[in-house]
């Protein structure tokens, strides 16, 4: 089974971590990195901090309306897509591809 995750902030590591001991990743999906703090440098998402050290792909769609991204997403062969705290509207044809569907947890 593939299971693409979907998240961006820390509530969302450990269930990202959880899941990669115990299933076959696909790819994880999370916010842009974004200007932070004083000097406004770019930080990365608590989550693609995560993957990266678990060696799991990483993407960070600007949109899901982006025929890119719907690509990227189709190439992956999810069954179950697996969300927490992703702030995104997930659209129609991504959840319809995902063979055991989205639990947004």
């Amino acid at each position: 089974m593939r299971v693409a995750f979907l998240g961006t902030p820390a509530a969302a590591v450990p269930v990202l971590r959880a899941l990669a001991g115990a299933r076959d990743v696909a790819a994880v999906f999370c916010n842009p990195d974004r200007p932070q703090g004083r000097g406004r440098h770019l930080e990365a998402p608590p989550v693609k901090h995560a993957a990266l050290e678990l060696g799991l792909p990483v993407h960070q769609p600007l949109s899901w309306k982006d025929p890119a991204t719907r690509e990227a997403w189709e190439a992956l062969g999810v069954d179950l897509a697996v969300v927490v705290a992703y702030g995104h509207i997930l659209p129609r044809w991504m959840l319809d591809g995902c063979r055991l569907g989205a639990w947004n947890l």
